[in-house]
This record gives C-alpha cells, structure tokens and sequence, in this order.
C-alpha cells in the first residue's frame, strides 16, 4: 500500500522490519507498495480520549537518552583504535564519509557485515553479502540507513578531531524518512549535515533544506498572490 502525503509513519526500526520481511517473503519487492504507516500514532495525535500525550512524550525523551547513550558508546569507545590506525596511514585515511564508504563496500567489507546485522533483527534470519547487496540496491529507506551509520562512524572514529556538535542518534537515523520524501526539512545544523552526507553517498534524490528556506518560498508566494 503506498503511503501518502501527511501520513504518520512508524519508527525507522519497525520500517526496516517491515520491508525486510516483505523483501524475505519472496513476493516482487517493491518498497513504495510495503505499508509503514503508523495508524496508532495517528490515532493517538488525533483522538483526544486516546491517552495522555505529555506522559508518552516524557517517557519517549527517556528512553531517547539511554539509547543515545549506548549509540555514542559504540562509535566512541572505538576510536582510539582507529586513531593509532589513522597515524600509521594517513596516506590512505579516509579524508570523508564518502571515501569511507568505498573501503567499507568492499567485498567482505563491514558495510555488507552491517546490513546482515540489521536485517537479522528485523528478520531473525542470516543472510549472504549477495542477498544483502541485492536488498540494499532495491531498498532505498535501508541504504540510507547504512549511509547513516556511515557517517555517525566517519564523525565519530574516523576523523582526526571530534566536531563540537554532532547528529545525535535520533537525528541522524531519521535517514530512513529521506526515501519517503522529496524534501526534508530541519532546523538543526548538525542534523542537517549529517543528512546531506548520507543522502549524497546513499545516492538518493531527497533534497535536505533548512526550514528558513523552506517557509520563505511560501511567504513570497503569499506576497506575490497580494
């Protein structure tokens, strides 16, 4: 079922699930026909006898922390590591997400060895590199999340200096949305950095704009109606 414009969609982890278990199914995939609409939340947004939304939202914000947390954890606590590495070939570092991504595409290489793990959750099932490559080449919303993990790893372990501020893991796996839209709009720097990376090297058409941007083409249509 295709979704539509002011849909409410399910979180990135439940929309990988479900278009890996379309995809296992052996049916013609086709990621724009898999249903990731979320008819709860849309339920819960709009039904006013539905719930308390401030209780829901705190304890969203608190799992949000702990998971961030564990996120930042996994890309950091490796970095020493690759920073010995990076001082005994700075020839051949990585000098962007981008060039990252290449050596990591490899045959064999950890960017197949990430899908697999992805796709196991979502699936309970151990795939090859070929499935995955094949997975990865029809499901856009999947590969931008790869591209996502991507660059969390390039900011994180890969460069030589940490930036102040980076895309958080909330902000960084909204990658998954960019497939769903032609445009995604934010208000947030890092975010919209991080974005803009993963769309480029995800090789998707998803335009990432600032929301400025973005509310001045209405004004100007507004003042030209006028």
């Amino acid at each position: 079922m295709a979704n539509g414009e002011g849909d409410v969609l399910l979180p990135f982890h439940e929309i990988t699930t479900r278009l890996a278990l379309a995809f296992e199914s052996g049916l013609p995939f086709d990621w724009t026909r898999v249903d990731v609409r979320s008819s709860e939340y849309m339920h819960f947004l709009f039904d006013e006898e539905i719930g308390d939304i401030e209780e829901v939202s705190a304890e969203q914000r608190a799992s949000a922390v702990e998971t961030a947390e564990h996120f930042e954890r996994v890309f950091l606590d490796p970095r020493p590591i690759f920073q010995q590495l990076r001082e005994t070939g700075k020839e051949a570092w990585p000098k962007s997400p981008a060039e990252l991504m290449e050596r990591l595409q490899q045959p064999g290489g950890a960017y197949w060895n990430y899908g697999v793990g992805l796709y196991a959750r979502a699936t309970g099932q151990t795939v090859t590199e070929q499935k995955i490559r094949t997975f990865v080449r029809l499901c856009p919303p999947f590969r931008a999340l790869l591209a996502a993990i991507v660059v969390a790893q390039y900011d994180r372990c890969i460069r030589e200096e940490i930036l102040a501020k980076l895309a958080g893991r909330n902000d960084i796996f909204m990658a998954g949305y960019l497939p769903y839209s032609h445009e995604f709009i934010s208000n947030d720097h890092p975010q919209q950095k991080a974005l803009r990376q993963t769309a480029s090297i995800a090789l998707l058409e998803t335009r990432v704009r600032w929301y400025s941007e973005f509310s001045t083409q209405f004004a100007l249509g507004v003042a030209a109606g006028a």
